[in-house]
């Protein structure tokens, strides 16, 4: 996992500012290229290929005197396969890194080549000899990416924050890739792909050994790392199938459980627990209080970059997890995002199975998961401990196969996730496949702190009306004079 900053128009000492407020994407190494017009800028996470040789921005030489300039943050599951093929074609590779099989890519299949990449990323390549910036987004969105055009200047990062006037930023799409001609100063932003609308007559029996199979491969193909990986085990049935797969692979996987103030009646801590016990696994057990929440609540709203009450409710338990996790040694975890809403099983959605419209209710919880979760996730993980996070549940595939499934099979016995659960009945036990819904905010128990809060001296001296507010307040002081400043001098 890394963190990107660029653009066009920029001053060095912009660039080196802008990857000190996003340090914390990673920490191992950091590097910068400024030519011509251009600069970009990389905080580099080493998990694959952990020499120097694989530095960012990487860079290729061609005829004596032009560069082909790369920045990528995130994974390729399948840069092997793409590098056995571009060998195929005569490349050569100095690297045993997923960097340089990505720059090759571009080399060899053009500015589109992003369509034939399985893997969560964002990247930006500078083409010197071409003049041009091709940007590109992974098709779900698990890496956060914001950029900005003002009509001649182009400039992009991993978060908002690296940029001096942030709220000028936009979210770049998933999906999509954006090729800037530096001689016109004019972007032209394209998709390389789209949730596939099949028909599947797939017997239930089928579908269930399918969505077996398919949930393995998205394990197994999210293995590749040259540094430890470990789980995060609520004890829900999304978390545990990971680590219940993840311990196939590994058999010494560690799991890592949040709790409110050790308070726990039969929430996360109890399940998992139980569902450490079972797989013959260790279980490290975080206990938080309120007031290290409440002092970290800053902390926290500011690695979000948001206000949202339910994102900030479960970026809290991400925030002291990630401590955790980093001070043990790991900087990769599975996690079972994404299972809610490829099921579309939470509470508001819930309430449309059955009808026709709870397919759609579904694709559009897929297509808009980079706007919520991925993005809470990802940015509070790599603020708090510099964790890459992992989710199997977003396996390609296995998304497209389930989103086009008889609406009946998904509905069928009136269970969240029922498919999910016949899929693995004769693997995991009862006990946990029938565990209530919980969402980890009240699974942890961090949801009874901001309740706390809310009716605490504190608020009331305030005169807030909800936690909303609370959040709100946080969070304009800490951006309110970023909102205000347009950077005119810099940008």
């Amino acid at each position: 996992m890394s963190g990107i900053f660029g653009g066009t128009s920029f001053k060095r000492k912009i660039l080196i500012k802008g990857l000190q407020k996003i340090k914390h994407r990673g920490k191992d190494d950091w590097g910068i290229f400024c030519d011509q017009d251009v600069c970009l800028g990389h905080n580099h996470l080493a998990i694959i290929g952990l020499t120097k040789q694989n530095r960012q921005p990487f860079k290729l030489q061609r005829d004596g005197d032009f560069y082909v300039c790369l920045i990528f943050d995130g994974k390729i599951w399948n840069y092997l396969d793409l590098k056995k093929e571009l060998i195929g074609k005569g490349h050569n590779f100095f690297t045993k890194s997923d960097t340089e099989v990505l720059l090759y890519c571009y080399l060899e299949w053009g500015e589109d080549f992003a369509k034939k990449i399985d893997g969560m990323f964002v990247f930006a390549i500078y083409d010197q000899k071409n003049q041009k910036i091709i940007l590109a987004r992974d098709w779900i969105g698990e890496i956060p990416l914001h950029y900005n055009y003002d009509g001649s200047k182009l400039y992009f990062a991993s978060e908002i924050k690296a940029f001096e006037s942030s709220f000028s930023a936009k979210t770049f799409p998933p999906a999509h890739y954006l090729v800037f001609d530096l001689k016109t100063k004019t972007p032209v932003l394209k998709k390389y792909y789209k949730l596939p609308t099949l028909s599947i007559n797939d017997s239930f029996r089928k579908a269930t050994k399918k969505i077996r199979e398919l949930l393995i491969e998205g394990v197994s193909k999210r293995l590749i790392s040259d540094v430890p990986l470990c789980a995060l085990l609520s004890g829900g049935i999304d978390s545990l199938l990971i680590t219940y797969i993840l311990k196939n692979y590994q058999p010494d996987t560690e799991a890592y459980v949040i709790s409110y103030d050790k308070i726990d009646k039969k929430g996360d801590l109890y399940y998992a627990d139980r569902a450490a016990k079972w797989l013959g696994i260790k279980l490290n057990k975080i206990f938080v209080t309120q007031k290290e929440v409440i002092e970290k609540l800053p902390e926290i709203i500011y690695a979000l970059e948001s206000y949202k009450y339910y994102q900030v409710y479960a970026a809290t338990a991400n925030y002291f997890l990630a401590k955790r996790v980093k001070k043990d040694g790991y900087k990769v975890a599975f996690s079972g995002e994404g299972s809610d809403e490829l099921w579309g099983s939470y509470d508001t959605t819930r309430e449309g199975a059955g009808l026709p419209e709870f397919k759609k209710i579904r694709r559009y919880l897929i297509e808009n998961i980079h706007k919520g979760n991925l993005n809470r996730i990802n940015k509070v993980m790599l603020y708090s401990g510099s964790i890459e996070i992992r989710s199997p549940f977003l396996h390609k595939p296995l998304v497209e196969y389930c989103l086009n499934l008889p609406e009946s099979y998904i509905t069928k016995g009136g269970e969240r996730k029922y498919l999910l659960k016949e899929a693995f009945k004769d693997y995991i036990p009862l006990e946990f496949l029938q565990r209530p819904k919980v969402t980890i905010q009240d699974g942890s128990g961090t949801s009874d702190i901001f309740k706390k809060y809310i009716l605490s001296s504190e608020y009331n001296k305030k005169n807030y009306t909800d936690i909303q507010m609370i959040f709100r307040d946080i969070f304009d002081t800490l951006f309110q004079s970023k909102r205000k400043r347009r950077a005119k001098k810099d940008l």
